[in-house]
């Protein structure tokens, strides 16, 4: 009774930002009521809890799904295949970042696999950073402090992204030193300086110059279909930026505000369609309010979050609400501007090896899974445009981790694909148009599963469950998966795996105790192991349009399903 009653008054006052404003400046009342309903959402989030872990501890062993192939229920664009990282100039500079790339340009060949890519430090002038080249050392002054640009490194990066096929968001910091108004305040993501500049038209002018040479090297066609984001994380005021002056345990907005609007207006006087936006939030939503109350209704093109953790529990409903308060500022004058979750990943800033197992395959295929669940009730608005997993290419599955992908052994040039890469291969055979799933779990429950169509009549339907990052026990649940409403005629099929039996290097490696120098017979072993598994292929004759199959998901895998119509004469 008392967790209805409180998701009933956290409806209330919960979603409506306006009615909590105006109570808060009532006098007597507005604190009052405030603290009640940060106690309703207090209560409201306990119960949140407490029914996923229930739903974890209480998983079924089997489970019947129906999807219903005829009943769309959502037309969406794809929004999965970024990544992104700190250093800047690595990818241009770096074997195993350069394999990397070249790994995507061939997995891009063939369908989009990988859309988006950001890092940090373009305008950093400092030279590596744990040990590898990052900052794009682009400003510097002469003896008589005049600015003098060097796209050297830029040119090289871009051109790099470019041939991969990526589509860059373009991260507008940090601070060179020379322009920065205190030199001394380095945070700890590359010696980074994170700093206002000292000048806001040298600032300027080095935004308006860079842009320029992108839009003239690249062309204006392409450089608008990018994304400029300007700073990172301001909110952040331990590492990127400064505090208020009148709470210092706050960041400073305004001077965040000035900085964007400053880029902006820089970037814009290159191209007026050029899409420019931020703030890039680490998640404090007092940051938001204040930025999104500072703008002018048209000033921004796009909002970016950040958000790290389970994906039920921390980045859909933490995301949410930062989705409905900066959409609903100023009278819903946002209320059409899209959004990016430009960084994400289980946790932040481990370097844990369990990142390259299938656990984090499992957690990417919940995070779409997730995002599809909710805009297929409360429509596509919800998706983001673009999300970047964000992750270091590791070396030796340390480093950052080796979730995108790792090197192996004294040989950088030896990288090998991890569960990030492997299931973004997987959901490129997904469709555009969502289909109805009958019997599905609760959200928030260890199994999951979504279904698309493509228009030439490809069924794909991608089955994963995720459980303790640790879990080594075959455990597995029975999934019977009924397709309905089939046309005529016969399916080829295909079934891809990805588990630590299949489709990952790290368990293999790991079992041969991770050696560091490596035969040409282990290396072929590898790259054997770390290709996106086919486990099983044949023909579907569905009876009267309905086809079954049953898949066993053992703890910490994903299935995916793919099903393409024969051609007459096939």
């Amino acid at each position: 009774m008392a967790g209805s009653v409180a998701a009933l008054l956290f409806l209330l006052f919960g979603a409506n930002e306006g009615l909590r404003t105006r109570l808060k400046e009532t006098p007597v009342l507005g604190p009052a009521l405030t603290r009640v309903y940060r106690s309703i959402q207090t209560i409201s989030e306990q119960n949140r809890r407490q029914e996923l872990d229930y739903l974890y501890d209480n998983e079924p062993r089997a489970l019947k799904i129906t999807v219903r192939t005829r009943r769309p229920v959502l037309r969406f664009s794809p929004f999965w295949g970024g990544f992104g990282h700190d250093q800047f100039y690595a990818f241009a500079a770096e074997p195993r970042y350069r394999a990397f790339l070249a790994m995507v340009r061939t997995a891009n060949a063939s369908r989009p696999v990988f859309r988006w890519w950001r890092a940090h430090n373009i305008f950093s002038d400092f030279d590596t950073a744990w040990g590898v080249p990052s900052g794009g050392m682009v400003y510097r002054e002469d003896a008589r402090g005049r600015p003098v640009y060097d796209f050297t490194r830029v040119d090289a990066v871009f051109d790099a992204i470019l041939a991969a096929g990526l589509t860059p968001i373009v991260e507008l910091g940090f601070m060179p030193r020379a322009l920065a108004a205190d030199s001394t305040r380095i945070g700890d993501w590359g010696a980074a300086i994170v700093s206002p500049p000292r000048d806001y038209h040298a600032w300027s002018a080095l935004v308006e110059a860079t842009v320029r040479h992108l839009v003239q090297r690249y062309g204006a066609e392409q450089v608008r279909t990018w994304y400029f984001e300007v700073w990172n994380e301001p909110d952040y005021v331990e590492q990127f930026w400064v505090p208020d002056p009148d709470a210092p345990e706050r960041a400073d907005v305004a001077a965040y505000l000035e900085l964007y609007q400053q880029t902006r207006a820089a970037v814009k006087k290159v191209d007026s369609t050029l899409r420019v936006g931020g703030p890039a939030l680490a998640g404090w939503p007092y940051f938001l309010r204040a930025f999104t109350d500072g703008l002018k209704s048209g000033e921004i093109d796009f909002f970016s979050f950040h958000r790290y953790g389970d994906v039920h529990r921390d980045i859909l409903p933490n995301l949410g609400s930062l989705i409905r308060d900066a959409r609903g500022r100023q009278k819903g004058r946002f209320a059409r501007v899209p959004y990016l979750l430009d960084e994400t990943a289980p946790v932040a800033f481990t370097k844990e090896s369990w990142k390259s197992t299938a656990y984090t395959a499992a957690w990417y295929a919940r995070l779409v899974h997730g995002f599809l669940e909710v805009a297929a009730q409360q429509g596509s608005g919800f998706l983001p445009e673009a999300v970047v997993y964000w992750s270091d290419i590791g070396k030796n599955f340390s480093n950052g981790d080796g979730a995108l992908a790792s090197s192996i052994g004294k040989d950088e040039g030896f990288v090998v694909p991890g569960p990030v890469f492997q299931v973004n291969e997987m959901l490129a055979y997904m469709g555009d148009e969502l289909l109805d799933i009958r019997g599905q779990p609760e959200p928030g429950s260890p199994t999951g599963a979504f279904a698309t169509r493509k228009q030439n009549g490809d069924i794909a339907v991608l089955i994963f469950r995720q459980r303790d990052k640790n879990t080594v026990v075959d455990d597995s649940v029975q999934v019977s998966v009924q397709l309905t409403g089939l046309a005529a005629g016969a399916f080829d099929y295909s079934h891809f795996r990805i588990d630590n039996n299949n489709s990952l290097a790290w368990p293999l490696w790991n079992a041969w105790q991770r050696p560091d120098e490596l035969t040409v017979a282990q290396k072929e072993a590898l790259r054997a192991r770390s290709t996106l598994a086919r486990i099983d292929t044949g023909t579907a004759k569905p009876q009267k349009g309905v086809w079954r199959f049953q898949v066993a998901m053992p703890a910490n895998s994903v299935s995916l399903m793919v099903f393409r119509p024969k051609q007459r004469g096939e």
